[in-house]
């Protein structure tokens, strides 16, 4: 795992630019060719859509490799590397799909012709047909209103009571950092289901506390359901009911030797004897070999859905998987705002598309395969 987190010693060079900059230069002419922008605001939202902060590039390298967006040193900035790509889509197509503006005026006294960047008719045709928006269901458009807090979705009521019910209900699922993802899961099967519909008709409004129990028998499912994860039966000892039961037919203390060893002494009595057998409860080599196969199939994937990014979503998979918090992901990873929340979310959103388009389930880390026990 150690390849996987390493970080990426080369910068991209001008062809990987050029997907993310035709949807840059899309996204600011308003899919209108001959309409010209700024090079500066293409040259930002490109390194945007290619995943990375604009403002914080040395996270993800060394400056003088290349991750950087200016300066006159060898090897060029970003922004050379995109210019690179402008020229390359202006003039060296057959059909050019990107085209020069007019100079600029507010350039100074010697206005560049480069300054101002557009697309040409055969770019605006090159570009994949808009998805059209889905219309918000009655369930997707309550929980907006109800969540819309001026200090951010998880400083709203709802939220704070979901997470407050939560944390007195599931304690294991506190202290494994797993809060935040019930929630997310219980969201989602209210919108995709939308379950508030005939409520909201009948009666025009859903408590807090309504939606903080809906959010606790949804995590009860995701925990009744994690004992059948590789993932979770290697990374939170998940197990499923009967070998609970097995497990609590005999009194067992804890006889840990360190933190994160889980060995236990299970009390038996035979005639006038006590004996303690010493049992170890950390995955079983089984465990270990599939878990790491998933993980390879996840490397894989990510590799082959996100080919120039793909180490960053694989970090902030692998340091939320080992227990650590958004905050905690933010600070290793030296990332700025909610970036961290919103990697891990793409990245999920990448698995879950690959297990609906490749038939490979057992990493659809939200909602694992249904439990038959």
């Amino acid at each position: 795992m150690s390849d996987v987190l390493s970080p990426r010693l080369r910068p991209p060079v001008s062809s990987d630019y050029y997907p993310s900059l035709l949807k840059a230069l899309d996204t600011l002419t308003k899919r209108q060719p001959g309409v010209f922008v700024s090079h500066r605001d293409v040259t930002t939202l490109t390194i945007r859509e290619m995943g990375y902060d604009p403002d914080n590039l040395a996270q993800y390298g060394d400056p003088d490799m290349g991750w950087r967006r200016g300066g006159a040193h060898a090897p060029p900035g970003m922004d050379r590397i995109i210019w690179f790509a402008m020229r390359n889509l202006s003039w060296r197509k057959k059909e050019p799909l990107c085209v020069y503006g007019p100079p600029d005026p507010n350039q100074g006294t010697k206005p560049s012709p480069t300054c101002l960047w557009g697309l040409t008719e055969a770019g605006v045709r090159s570009l994949p047909e808009k998805e059209s928006a889905p219309t918000p269901n009655a369930t997707s458009k309550f929980l907006a209103t109800r969540l819309a807090s001026p200090n951010g979705i998880q400083n709203s009521d709802l939220y704070r009571a979901m997470k407050t019910t939560l944390s007195r209900k599931l304690p294991v699922s506190l202290s494994s950092g797993q809060i935040e993802d019930h929630i997310q899961t219980c969201f989602q099967r209210l919108v995709s289901r939308d379950a508030l519909k005939k409520w909201l008709a009948t009666k025009g409004d859903v408590s807090n506390a309504n939606l903080a129990n809906f959010a606790v028998r949804s995590a009860f499912t995701d925990c009744r359901n994690s004992a059948r994860n590789p993932i979770c039966r290697t990374l939170y000892g998940a197990r499923t009911e009967k070998e609970l039961q097995v497990a609590a037919k005999e009194p067992e203390i804890n006889c840990s030797g360190s933190k994160g060893d889980s060995k236990v002494a299970r009390r038996t009595d035979n005639n006038d004897d006590v004996i303690y057998e010493i049992i170890d409860l950390n995955p079983t080599a089984e465990e270990e070999i599939m878990f790491a196969a998933i993980w390879e199939e996840i490397v894989e994937t990510l590799k082959r859905k996100k080919p120039v990014t793909w180490k960053r979503y694989a970090r902030v998979l692998s340091l939320r998987a080992a227990g650590n918090s958004l905050g905690e992901i933010k600070v290793k990873m030296k990332l700025s705002g909610n970036r961290a929340a919103v990697l891990l979310l793409e990245a999920r959103e990448v698995l879950k598309q690959a297990s609906r388009t490749d038939g490979f389930q057992a990493f659809n880390l939200s909602e694992p395969p249904e439990s038959s026990s």
